[in-house]
């Protein structure tokens, strides 16, 4: 998460003493300074909330918004897209955190019964932050209580993209509270005729509708509803680990054809809802969990209500899609994706040794139990949050190389041009040592750890509990910097979902998985802050972890566990319309995709399903072992292919969704461009045909390019086809391309015709 600088603080939000009445407005000079997990802020000598505005405006590249002061309550009251058509046309109250309760005894175990809040308007600041992000901070105060609400509005108006909601509730209180905030963001919004929303599942385990090795999930993975009045649409998102759960990306599109909204919640637990009102309207709102969230709120702290990102757009889901994967990269994702033209780092399973760079592998991986040889059940092993080098295979691999310790290997790999990614658990480890994540012995700290116990070996750590972060930024950062390791790659649960301790948390609350996200951000923060290079990737079973809050901290994460190509593929195509690609990581075994072996999904030749995991960001693998067919692919596609000229398309370029989602049986396709691109290449289709049902013929139609500039179309297996056509009849009428046979694939770039 980048950071805030607070240009302005609150005075009045330090001193209830000057409140001369419930809902008086006023201020006097003060220098205070705030913290916050998830704010830095200055010192700053300044006047309190100003009352001297009641209309606020926001502008980014394409949207623009109003935001009114109605009698004490804050309204939307316009949202633009660039062409201009407005998106609200009955401002509803903006929401503010609604119910609190107060303790009676000092164990904090009976409460004197539900309240409302009695929010009264204090006044505003302009606010700045260290990423190009300004616009004003809204001060509310309880009528009875010194309690305050920091509402942030954010525009960032150099860049196309959407605004930015967080918001604080600071109890100044003598006694803790007891919050259920409930919906604390809501707008209403509105177009021609009945919007339709757009809704991702997160396909952890195995894409939904396809089969994998006998599993197979029911669904569509993406999924569109109508909404008229009264009828709602819920995306709710979670960290579940189970096998293909975890719910859906926090992210739901409203569209109305020409034109459309879209918001999305920065967390890893919460719900979405859209409700439609008649006449084309729809009624957007925010809540943790499932509205029903509470947590306690001691004296002195503050309780933060996480990011909510609001845009609108011209034209389509896809376009409203690129513009927000733009703005994300830029602002929100780790600093190295927008930064490190290198990636996504390629990365293979550790099967080659150190020697793969001549390929173009950038990373190697140190995968699942490298600390211990101990099998208990099945493949899991031992001592899992132990990071000490144990397995017999890996202790080859690095005497192969002549190294004795993890940190002579891993500078023996980076001297032969790789990095080198290392499994990470947060587990008890289960022995009787200091140092060490234990629950047991004179070490022991068994508060420590969740009642979560995933793979049957040891419980998974609760970061809700603050001196367990504190222990596992000191046992991580030391790992890392010792070791040169530059990647942590985390797997199973590092934000539960479920405990039985209570620290920041209750037992078994519904607000475990809030406090343990705060506790996880702190984690990776601190590798981020103290480690140069570091980088963070999520596996978590294989996606579940797929939101916003994780995509602000992990470089890449899995687009589904199922290591099959055709399940990637199509995972892959529902969530790149909320996941920038370029962090959407294929992780697949080549087996999938090589006719003959037993993995093999029954689709296509060799090419067909490796063009299938060049998508996003490439990790290559092989159950068996890396074959001599493997190694023929890499020097062309990976390292000439890939690294050099379709890394700049995915990392700047828009994605646009050219044909259906992948079945297995009918054409699909995707095209990358970059028309305002430097390099000669500008673009590139990449089209799929699974069976011979539809034919041999298929046209597509391109998107994102200068309608009067003339297009050279250069065919990867059919030169053949190679023509020049002006960019307005390849919009327009579209691009016939034919593959003979029963299937096949085809790579058509585009580049400007001499």
């Amino acid at each position: 998460m980048k950071k805030i600088t607070v240009s302005l603080l609150l005075a009045a939000l330090i001193c209830g003493s000057l409140f001369l009445s419930s809902c008086d407005k006023g201020g006097s000079e003060t220098s205070e300074t705030l913290q916050s997990d998830f704010a830095e802020t200055e010192t700053i000598e300044k006047d309190g909330p100003k009352n001297d505005m009641t209309s606020f405006t926001f502008q980014s590249l394409t949207t623009s918004m109003k935001m009114e002061l109605i009698e004490d309550s804050l309204y939307i009251t316009s949202l633009k897209t660039e062409s201009g058509v407005e998106k609200v046309s009955s401002a509803v109250p903006f929401a503010l955190p609604q119910t609190y309760c107060t303790y009676k005894d000092a164990e904090n175990s009976v409460s004197d019964g539900d309240k409302d809040f009695k929010w009264c308007y204090v006044g505003y600041e302009e606010y700045t932050d260290d990423d190009e992000g300004k616009g004003y901070i809204f001060t509310f105060k309880d009528a009875d209580m010194e309690v305050f609400y920091r509402l942030f509005v954010v525009e960032r108006p150099l860049m196309a993209g959407p605004f930015e909601f967080f918001a604080y509730i600071d109890n100044k209180t003598e006694g803790t509270l007891l919050c259920t905030p409930n919906d604390y963001f809501t707008v209403s919004v509105s177009g021609n005729g009945d919007p339709v929303t757009m809704t991702f599942d997160k396909e952890s385990g195995v894409a939904e509708g396809w089969n994998v090795r006998g599993t197979y999930f029911d669904g569509s993975g993406i999924y569109e509803t109508t909404l008229l009045k009264g009828i709602e649409d819920t995306a709710y998102v979670s960290t579940h680990q189970n096998f293909n759960a975890g719910g859906f990306i926090p992210m739901i599109y409203v569209d109305w054809g020409d034109s459309g909204v879209y918001y999305v919640l920065e967390w890893s637990n919460g719900t979405l809802t859209a409700r439609g009102t008649g006449e084309g309207g729809a009624l957007l709102s925010v809540c943790l969990d499932d509205g029903s969230f509470y947590t306690n709120l001691p004296e002195g702290d503050s309780l933060y209500m996480p990011s909510v990102y609001l845009g609108a757009y011209d034209g389509d889901v896809d376009t409203g899609s690129n513009i927000y994967k733009h703005w994300f990269l830029r602002y929100k994702a780790p600093d190295n994706m927008f930064e490190d033209e290198n990636e996504p780092l390629t990365q293979q399973d550790m099967q080659l040794g150190i020697s793969v760079a001549q390929y173009g592998i950038q990373q190697i991986k140190w995968d699942y139990g490298w600390w211990s040889d101990e099998i208990v059940t099945g493949m899991w092993r031992t001592n899992e949050g132990l990071l000490e080098v144990h397995n017999s295979a890996y202790l080859d691999i690095m005497q192969s190389v002549g190294a004795s310790t993890l940190a002579e290997f891993v500078a023996k790999a980076k001297e032969a041009g790789v990095n080198v990614t290392t499994y990470v658990l947060l587990k008890d480890t289960e022995l009787d040592r200091e140092g060490v994540p234990t629950s047991v012995g004179e070490f022991g700290r068994p508060e420590w750890f969740s009642n979560i116990c995933i793979t049957g070996v040891g419980d998974s750590a609760d970061l809700g509990n603050e001196e367990c972060v504190e222990f596992y930024k000191d046992y991580l950062y030391n790992f890392f910097k010792e070791t040169g390791v530059n990647t942590w790659r985390s797997d199973f649960e590092p934000i539960c979902r479920e405990s039985d301790q209570e620290n920041r948390h209750f037992a078994f609350g519904n607000d475990v998985q809030y406090w343990c996200t705060v506790g996880f951000g702190e984690l990776v923060d601190h590798l981020i802050e103290n480690i140069d290079g570091f980088r963070y990737e999520s596996c978590s079973s294989g996606g579940s972890m797929k939101d916003p809050f994780t995509m602000t901290k992990a470089s890449v994460i899995n687009c589904d566990d199922s290591a099959d190509f055709m399940s990637l593929h199509m995972t892959f195509y529902d969530s790149s319309y909320c996941i920038h690609p370029a962090q959407l990581q294929l992780p697949c075994n080549a087996l999938t995709y090589t006719p003959g072996s037993p993995y093999y999904a029954g689709i296509g030749d060799y090419l067909y399903g490796f063009r299938c995991t060049l998508t996003g960001g490439v990790m290559l693998s092989n159950w068996n072992g890396t074959t001599e067919e493997d190694i023929s692919y890499w020097p062309y596609y990976v390292n000439e292919v890939y690294n050099k000229i379709m890394k700049p398309l995915i990392r700047h370029g828009d994605l646009y969704h050219i044909l259906p989602r992948p079945d297995g049986i009918h054409w699909d396709g995707l095209q990358y461009i970059d028309a305002d691109s430097e390099n000669v290449i500008k673009g590139l289709v990449m089209l799929w045909k699974p069976t011979d049902t539809e034919g041999p013929e298929k046209t597509v139609y391109l998107r994102g390019l200068e309608a009067d500039t003339m297009y050279k179309l250069t065919f990867e297996d059919r030169p053949e086809q190679n023509c020049e056509v002006l960019g307005s009849e390849l919009m327009t009428n579209g691009l016939t391309v034919i593959i003979e046979g029963e299937s096949g694939s085809e790579m058509i770039w585009i580049s400007e015709a001499e």
